[in-house]
């Protein structure tokens, strides 16, 4: 016989903590974050979804998964600086900052 009405009795063990309850925050700007989530959204996946699978990888592995380059012109500098031609060449070449502004 089913309880009435409000009477029912919960017979499951207490929730445990949720193991994915920590926040990550990322500053982007408005463009690059609408541009991935069309691409991800496409691919059905959130940027949260790509964020998780990031950090849980990089976490496994002890790599990052997808490589990470310079950019051309700081590729440049460090070209010139494993030359042996750094004091020349900080005075010449503008660095690439990660604003996209260049200072030199």
């Amino acid at each position: 016989m089913w309880p009435r009405r409000g009477h029912m009795r919960a017979t499951m063990k207490p929730s445990r903590r949720n193991p994915m309850d920590t926040v990550v925050k990322a500053r982007v700007t408005e463009a690059d974050k609408l541009a991935a989530a069309e691409v991800l959204r496409e691919m059905g996946l959130t940027i949260s979804d790509l964020l998780r699978m990031t950090v849980i990888r990089t976490a496994k592995t002890r790599q990052i998964p997808f490589e990470v380059g310079l950019s051309p012109v700081n590729q440049s500098v460090v070209d010139e600086i494993e030359a042996g031609q750094a004091l020349r060449a900080s005075r010449d070449v503008d660095l690439e900052l990660p604003s996209g502004k260049t200072r030199g």
